[in-house]
């Protein structure tokens, strides 16, 4: 998890207009949210769209996906499926050139670089691509059940024309890396013009993905990295900003004839080394065996160029309610099936009559149970509020983390759970329309509405000081112990103890504290299969 790295799906014309940061948005939500006197309970309507919803017996629907919004709303996110192209520009300040900030030559720089977003996992036996974990392409081919192929290329180290002071106190955008976007994109399209299609497969005007690798250290406030750097308090904020990792977009208009960057991955070269992986497999060995890179702190961030929220609270308190282990919460293991179904790579069974349904590992298999609080307002999509229930094993994208513990510089992060269990997560992803004219909010079905008159976003948010209503969360873990949020102050991190077994799952609270008018019961669990039996409560 990189706490700085804030971004938010708020998807509106207003703020698309304006250059795309990540505290830009959460502002922007924050003081909508102030200017609408939402309490702290709140009950909206349903907008009357008069809609004909796709509903089939039995399919949760994909009514309505992530790309839909970013497209209607004016901004690219990276497409989630199919084989996609994903330029990569390693670049350097004035003062901080790779000689002065790396161990490695610039060619094997690049190559780490390479292994990082399109190597291969842990297990290869291939050197030359092997990871400490999986890289980017390998991790999203897993997580995606094969339908998204990410392919690219990593470039030459790009000069910036400014040392890192200038380019931290260049003001000209919201975000000083969008300058050094903007020059970093121009430099190779001049001298590639013939490859500028192939990183723009839509034809939009946008690249589809740019990332940008800077070669020096990134901030550590533990270490007080840039202290001695400047003794100009201000500027100093102002370089710690930048020497982060996070994602964002940049707001200048489409081009056909010459695409520019839109979405874009801003992280340090030094984050693949914070794990500490070497060839022996231990995070504790620090003797002559080769280190092996690793990308976490990528993959997390490249959630966010495909459109997915951060999971954690951005107000920093212990409100945790995904109990800390999910790859865009704390930067480890697999996307939950939320962000899967999001995505369009899953659609769950949807529980709309009683019976007893079976489940596969949603680490191996496309595979959860989705049992909406309302079947008759259900949208037939992944924006409405509902509970999924999935079969979790420590296979897949959750093995190396759930054997390994990773660590993300001197912290150790908790292990993945290691046992074989059902994990219950409660979801409310319902989308707000808020009127431009009459300044009223409504829970809305689809996205099919006047973006000029209407503000569009997810009501819900895990940072209380971003949602409809403080207590409102976007997702969160059901436990079996009992624990509601607070996993950081309560038991430190979620465990194996909350996930469900064989029995009846209970403790599920919905944000305006209505009960599931269902009864769930686990029949029988595997790590192959689990049988889930639905009904219906007696009034």
């Amino acid at each position: 998890m990189k706490i700085k790295s804030l971004f938010k799906i708020f998807l509106t014309s207003a703020i698309v207009a304006c250059t795309f940061t990540s505290c830009g948005i959460l502002e922007a939500l924050g003081q909508m949210m102030e200017n609408t006197n939402v309490g702290s309970k709140v009950s909206l309507d349903y907008y009357d769209e008069n809609v004909s919803l796709n509903k089939q017996e039995g399919k949760a629907g994909t009514n309505t996906k992530l790309s839909y919004f970013a497209e209607k709303c004016g901004y690219e996110i990276f497409p989630s499926t199919g084989e996609q192209h994903l330029l990569v520009i390693p670049v350097y300040f004035s003062d901080f050139t790779p000689e002065q900030c790396l161990e490695e030559t610039r060619e094997e720089a690049r190559s780490n670089i390479n292994k990082v977003f399109f190597g291969e996992s842990y297990s290869s036996q291939n050197k030359d691509l092997k990871t400490g974990w999986e890289s980017v392409a390998s991790y999203y081919y897993n997580s995606s059940y094969g339908q998204l192929q990410i392919t690219g290329e990593v470039t030459e180290w790009y000069a910036i024309d400014k040392t890192l002071k200038e380019a931290a106190n260049d003001d000209a955008q919201r975000n000083p890396s969008t300058n050094i976007l903007r020059s970093a994109v121009e430099w190779f399209k001049r001298n590639n013009p013939e490859k500028i299609s192939y990183y723009d497969q839509d034809n939009d005007g946008y690249l589809d993905g740019v990332v940008l690798i800077y070669a020096n250290q990134y901030y550590n406030s533990r270490l007080n990295t840039y202290s001695t750097y400047t003794n100009n308090a201000k500027l100093l904020k102002k370089i710690e900003d930048l020497c982060w990792a996070y994602t964002t977009w940049d707001s200048q208009n489409a081009n056909l004839l010459s695409p520019v960057a839109n979405v874009y991955l801003w992280a340090s070269y030094n984050f693949m080394w914070d794990a500490n992986y070497t060839e022996s497999g231990s995070i504790f060995d620090f003797g002559n065996r080769k280190k092996l890179v690793d990308a976490h702190t990528y993959i997390h961030e490249f959630g966010h160029l495909l459109g997915l929220d951060d999971y954690y609270d951005y107000d920093e308190t212990d409100y945790a309610p995904l109990g800390r282990l999910d790859m865009m919460d704390y930067n480890i293991g697999d996307h939950n099936t939320y962000s899967k179904y999001l995505l369009g790579w899953m659609e769950p069974t949807l529980v709309d009559k009683e019976g007893t349904f079976e489940i596969e590992p949603y680490a191996e298999k496309p595979s959860a149970l989705l049992i909406p609080l309302s079947l008759k307002d259900y949208c037939y999509s992944a924006f409405d509020q509902y509970v999924l229930i999935e079969l979790y094993t420590p296979t897949g994208n959750n093995y190396r983390d759930a054997n390994v513990r990773y660590q993300s510089g001197n912290v150790l992060y908790p292990y993945m759970y290691d046992k074989v269990g059902i994990r219950v997560l409660y979801v409310d992803s319902r989308m707000i329309m808020h009127n431009r004219i009459n300044n009223k909010m409504y829970y809305t079905k689809t996205a099919n509405i006047d973006t000029k008159l209407n503000l569009l976003y997810i009501g819900a948010s895990n940072t209380p000081s971003y949602s409809l209503s403080k207590d409102y969360r976007l997702i969160s873990l059901v436990s079996r112990r009992g624990i509601k949020d607070s996993f950081s102050s309560t038991a430190t991190y979620a465990t194996s103890a909350d996930l469900f077994g064989n029995g009846v799952i209970n403790n599920i609270i919905t944000n305006d504290g209505s009960e599931l008018p269902y009864k769930i019961n686990v029949d029988s669990y595997s790590s192959t299969k689990a049988k889930i039996t639905v009904t219906a409560k007696e009034k």
